[in-house]
């Protein structure tokens, strides 16, 4: 049942909420997960949340979710990202890491601010 539900996330054109300031991804309401973006740019988002339930973590739902958040808002003409990640979350900048030209880092108080771009 997972693996069929990542797969429908991977190849969806996916849910795309879009609010005054963001645009939010949410697997469905089987899978607790979901990831937000903001402009603050012409062409920069702060990926500001992404949360996965913790029984769909390392199923390859934040994968998903992930490169569906890349391909929706490079369609929509962001190509530069930030995200502020905790610095013992080492599987979200491993994400990040994956699908990604990281081109800055920052820790400030625990906190790693990364400057990114999707890969082609």
């Amino acid at each position: 049942e997972r693996r069929a539900v990542v797969a429908g996330l991977v190849g969806a054109t996916g849910p795309v909420a879009k609010y005054p300031d963001a645009a939010a991804l949410v697997a469905d309401t089987e899978v607790d997960a979901v990831i937000v973006a903001s402009p603050v740019g012409a062409h920069l988002a702060d990926a500001r949340t992404f949360v996965v339930e913790d029984r769909w973590q390392g199923q390859g739902v934040g994968t998903a979710l992930f490169r569906r958040l890349l391909q929706v808002a490079t369609s929509h003409g962001i190509r530069r990202f930030r995200a502020f990640v905790l610095a013992d979350n080492t599987r979200m900048v491993d994400l990040i890491s994956r699908f990604t030209t990281v081109h800055s880092r920052s820790l400030d108080q625990g906190v790693l601010t990364l400057d990114f771009t999707p890969r082609p």
